[in-house]
């Protein structure tokens, strides 16, 4: 990262942690003065970097093939892992039963949406039988005030 003394201001800079889906951005305003927040919410980050974007729920229903299924789980959880480090995946994980998922995205389309999940490795290898998309307007949510 540049020296702040290099920065125009205002100067804001947003980065992933690693920590599932958390984000910390650096403030500096035209005071000088410099400030980190913690943000567990990617679509803000995303705001704040001046992306628009979207959250999309694909619920997901499995076929009966659960060796089909722990066979290409490893693919289908390094590749959510990887939506995630890249800000794409807010969250993800199997129904209680184990019967389907719930995979949450946030990208700027629909047709991003379809694409990540097409391009997951459970798609592939039929492991999905059935797949629904809706983009999902989140009004109330822990940790956010506005």
């Amino acid at each position: 990262m540049r020296g702040l003394a290099q920065c125009p201001l205002p100067y804001f800079d947003v980065w992933y942690t690693g920590n599932a889906g958390e984000f910390r951005l650096l403030v500096v305003l035209n005071g000088g003065k410099a400030g980190m927040m913690r943000r567990r919410d990617a679509n803000a980050a995303h705001r704040m970097k001046g992306e628009n974007v979207a959250t999309f729920a694909v619920m997901i229903e499995f076929t009966d093939d659960e060796g089909l299924r722990q066979q290409t789980r490893p693919g289908h959880r390094d590749y959510l892992r990887s939506l995630l480090e890249a800000g794409k995946l807010r969250e993800s994980g199997p129904w209680a039963d184990d019967t389907g998922a719930m995979i949450v995205y946030e990208v700027e389309t629909m047709e991003e949406a379809e694409r990540l999940l097409d391009a997951d490795p459970y798609r592939a290898a039929g492991v999905i039988a059935d797949a629904r998309i809706r983009e999902w307007k989140i009004v109330l949510e822990a940790g956010r005030t506005s």
